[in-house]
């Protein structure tokens, strides 16, 4: 699922850029938007707080 969503999004960026082809700067950048994205959710620190 990681590896779909980060091959989406540098497509995106691709066809943002108006662009054919994807560069590894467009993964890259969607690398780091996926990540992002999924610290957003993670619960971790509020539990080890806690714990």
């Amino acid at each position: 699922a990681d590896i779909r969503s980060v091959c989406t999004e540098a497509g995106m960026y691709a066809i943002r850029a108006r662009r054919k082809t994807v560069t590894e700067k467009d993964f890259l950048d969607a690398v780091n938007k996926v990540i992002k994205g999924y610290q957003k959710f993670s619960a971790t620190p509020k539990y080890m707080v806690y714990n």
